[in-house]
């Protein structure tokens, strides 16, 4: 069981790119990280916002 209301690590910092998306899925939950253009990181749902599909 997992907590959904919980800080858990996703991805290391090297594993970022400066451009580029990283998928991964947390709690089997299908989710794109990013790097914004201040160096911060940026978390969406992987899906298609036409459709509400997970890409995967």
């Amino acid at each position: 069981m997992y907590i959904k209301n919980c800080w858990y690590t996703v991805a290391w910092n090297y594993e970022l790119e400066d451009e580029g998306l990283f998928k991964t899925s947390v709690l089997n939950e299908p989710m794109v990280i990013y790097r914004t253009a201040d160096g911060g990181y940026a978390a969406l749902e992987d899906r298609c916002c036409h459709r509400g599909c997970s890409s995967r």
